[in-house]
C-alpha cells in the first residue's frame, strides 16, 4: 500500500503546470520524511489507516475527525509524524 517514491531531483515539469510539480514535490518530501520517522511497517499501517479513513469520510459524514486523529496518534506515538501523515494524505487526495 506504500506510495511510490519519486525523489524531488527526478521530477521534471512536463507542461502540466508548476503547481502540479510543486504538489508532487511536497508529496514526495512528506512520503520520505514520514517513512524515515516511522519506518516501513509503522508507515504502511498508519498511512493505510489514515488514507482509508479519509476516503471513507468523503461519503460517511458521521466519521469523527477527532477520533481518526486520536487513533492515528495512538498508532504512531508521535504527534509530529501524525501531522506529517495527515498532510501527506491531504495532498494526495486533493491533488
Amino acid at each position: 500500500m506504500r506510495p511510490s517514491f519519486v525523489p524531488p531531483h527526478e521530477m521534471q515539469p512536463t507542461g502540466i503546470g508548476f503547481s502540479c510539480v510543486t504538489n508532487d514535490m511536497k508529496v514526495a518530501h512528506l512520503q520520505q520524511e514520514c517513512f524515515r520517522r516511522l519506518g516501513p511497517e509503522l508507515f504502511d499501517r498508519a498511512y493505510g489507516y489514515l488514507r482509508q479513513q479519509k476516503i471513507r469520510q468523503r461519503t460517511d459524514k458521521t466519521l469523527d475527525n477527532a477520533q481518526i486523529r486520536h487513533d492515528l496518534h495512538q498508532m504512531t506515538r508521535d504527534p509530529q509524524s501524525s501531522e506529517l501523515l495527515d498532510q501527506l494524505v491531504f495532498f494526495e487526495l486533493n491533488n
